[in-house]
Protein backbone atom coordinates (compact mmCIF):
# COMPACT_ATOMS: atom_id res chain seq x y z
CA UNK A 1 0.00 0.00 0.00
CA UNK A 2 1.35 3.60 -1.03
CA UNK A 3 1.91 5.53 2.16
CA UNK A 4 -0.29 8.56 1.94
CA UNK A 5 1.74 12.09 2.69
CA UNK A 6 0.94 13.59 5.46
CA UNK A 7 1.36 16.89 5.16
CA UNK A 8 -0.22 17.10 1.42
CA UNK A 9 -3.17 14.97 2.80
CA UNK A 10 -3.76 17.57 5.81
CA UNK A 11 -3.85 20.64 3.21
CA UNK A 12 -6.09 18.85 0.61
CA UNK A 13 -8.61 18.15 3.69
CA UNK A 14 -8.29 21.94 4.47
CA UNK A 15 -8.64 23.07 0.79
CA UNK A 16 -10.87 21.04 -0.33
CA UNK A 17 -13.65 21.80 2.29
CA UNK A 18 -12.88 25.05 1.62
CA UNK A 19 -13.64 24.64 -2.07
CA UNK A 20 -16.86 22.77 -0.87
CA UNK A 21 -18.09 25.12 1.45
CA UNK A 22 -17.63 27.90 -1.34
CA UNK A 23 -19.64 25.81 -4.07
CA UNK A 24 -22.21 25.22 -1.48
CA UNK A 25 -22.74 29.00 -0.72
CA UNK A 26 -22.80 29.83 -4.68
CA UNK A 27 -25.63 26.58 -4.91
CA UNK A 28 -27.57 27.79 -1.56
CA UNK A 29 -28.82 25.41 1.14
CA UNK A 30 -31.95 23.76 -0.93
CA UNK A 31 -29.74 23.00 -4.38
CA UNK A 32 -29.48 19.27 -5.20
CA UNK A 33 -25.83 17.60 -4.90
CA UNK A 34 -25.46 16.39 -9.09
CA UNK A 35 -23.75 13.60 -7.78
CA UNK A 36 -26.31 12.58 -5.06
CA UNK A 37 -29.78 13.99 -6.47
CA UNK A 38 -31.92 12.80 -3.42
CA UNK A 39 -29.16 15.44 -1.36
CA UNK A 40 -29.42 18.93 -0.25
CA UNK A 41 -26.40 21.01 -0.22
CA UNK A 42 -27.37 21.66 3.09
CA UNK A 43 -26.78 17.40 3.55
CA UNK A 44 -23.70 17.70 2.04
CA UNK A 45 -22.51 20.05 4.16
CA UNK A 46 -23.94 18.72 7.42
CA UNK A 47 -22.51 15.53 6.39
CA UNK A 48 -18.87 16.83 5.68
CA UNK A 49 -18.79 19.14 8.87
CA UNK A 50 -20.34 16.30 11.63
CA UNK A 51 -17.91 13.87 9.62
CA UNK A 52 -14.79 15.97 10.14
CA UNK A 53 -15.44 16.77 13.91
CA UNK A 54 -16.46 13.06 14.55
CA UNK A 55 -13.50 11.67 13.14
CA UNK A 56 -11.58 14.74 14.72
CA UNK A 57 -12.49 13.63 18.27
CA UNK A 58 -11.83 9.93 17.39
CA UNK A 59 -8.26 11.39 16.77
CA UNK A 60 -7.41 13.48 19.69
CA UNK A 61 -9.32 11.32 22.16
CA UNK A 62 -7.01 8.04 20.98
CA UNK A 63 -9.96 6.26 20.99
CA UNK A 64 -9.42 2.29 20.14
CA UNK A 65 -12.44 0.67 21.71
CA UNK A 66 -15.48 0.72 18.91
CA UNK A 67 -18.04 1.17 21.56
CA UNK A 68 -16.08 4.96 22.58
CA UNK A 69 -17.11 6.18 19.50
CA UNK A 70 -18.48 9.39 20.27
CA UNK A 71 -22.61 9.20 19.43
CA UNK A 72 -22.85 13.46 19.50
CA UNK A 73 -22.69 14.89 16.44
CA UNK A 74 -21.56 18.63 16.06
CA UNK A 75 -24.63 20.99 14.88
CA UNK A 76 -25.01 22.53 11.41
CA UNK A 77 -25.51 25.88 12.00
CA UNK A 78 -28.92 26.96 10.91
CA UNK A 79 -27.68 30.28 9.37
CA UNK A 80 -26.18 29.20 6.14
CA UNK A 81 -23.86 32.24 6.02
CA UNK A 82 -22.04 30.43 8.53
CA UNK A 83 -21.75 27.31 7.07
CA UNK A 84 -18.17 28.32 5.52
CA UNK A 85 -16.86 29.14 8.77
CA UNK A 86 -18.26 25.88 10.50
CA UNK A 87 -16.84 23.97 7.51
CA UNK A 88 -13.66 25.59 7.96
CA UNK A 89 -13.23 24.75 11.42
CA UNK A 90 -13.84 20.78 11.45
CA UNK A 91 -11.66 21.05 8.14
CA UNK A 92 -8.68 22.54 10.58
CA UNK A 93 -9.85 20.81 13.54
CA UNK A 94 -9.09 16.87 11.30
CA UNK A 95 -6.22 18.12 9.85
CA UNK A 96 -4.96 19.83 13.02
CA UNK A 97 -5.68 15.57 15.15
CA UNK A 98 -3.96 14.27 12.30
CA UNK A 99 -0.72 15.62 13.49
CA UNK A 100 2.77 13.79 13.15
CA UNK A 101 2.29 12.97 16.62
CA UNK A 102 -0.80 11.07 16.47
CA UNK A 103 -0.45 9.34 12.93
CA UNK A 104 1.13 6.11 14.81
CA UNK A 105 -0.76 6.48 18.18
CA UNK A 106 -3.23 3.80 18.57
CA UNK A 107 -6.55 5.08 17.20
CA UNK A 108 -9.36 2.63 16.21
CA UNK A 109 -9.13 1.57 12.27
CA UNK A 110 -12.96 1.25 10.79
CA UNK A 111 -11.03 -1.17 7.79
CA UNK A 112 -9.14 -3.12 10.11
CA UNK A 113 -6.33 -2.94 7.88
CA UNK A 114 -2.36 -2.58 8.49
CA UNK A 115 -2.58 1.22 8.77
CA UNK A 116 -2.44 2.73 12.18
CA UNK A 117 -6.07 4.45 13.17
CA UNK A 118 -5.03 7.87 12.50
CA UNK A 119 -3.31 7.50 9.21
CA UNK A 120 -6.67 5.48 8.46
CA UNK A 121 -8.96 8.34 9.28
CA UNK A 122 -6.54 11.24 7.18
CA UNK A 123 -6.62 8.98 3.94
CA UNK A 124 -10.47 8.36 4.31
CA UNK A 125 -10.72 12.25 5.26
CA UNK A 126 -8.93 13.47 2.53
CA UNK A 127 -10.53 11.24 -0.12
CA UNK A 128 -14.18 12.14 1.00
CA UNK A 129 -13.43 15.76 0.84
CA UNK A 130 -11.70 15.27 -3.23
Amino acid sequence: MTELNAELARRAIVEHTRRLAEAAAAAGPDAAVPTAPEWTIADLVEHVGQTQHWVAEIIERRITDPTQLPTEMAVLPTDPREWQAWLSGSAQRVATACSDDALDAPVFNAAGDGRTGARFWMSSTAHASD
